[in-house]
């Protein structure tokens, strides 16, 4: 079933259901959500090295107090 089909059909079935049901689904459908993003993040190689890159930096001490930073930006 192609994507814009499976799409449809959720948001038929999400029309059909009650206010006590929607605030069940809606936590299950955001953890969805962010599942989703943590997985596009993580498939990117680029994204990933500059994240580890950042968190060796900090555990090295290599930082900037970022009200410093922030003064030198604005």
């Amino acid at each position: 079933m192609a994507g814009s089909e499976l799409k449809k059909k959720t948001k038929d079935l999400i029309d059909q259901l009650s206010d006590e049901d929607l605030e069940i689904v809606l936590p299950v459908a955001r953890r969805l959500a962010e599942l989703e993003a943590t997985r596009e993040i993580e498939q990117n190689e680029a994204l990933m090295k500059r994240i580890s890159d950042g968190l060796e930096d900090a555990k090295q001490g290599r930082t900037k107090n970022w009200r410093k930073v922030k003064q030198e930006n604005q």
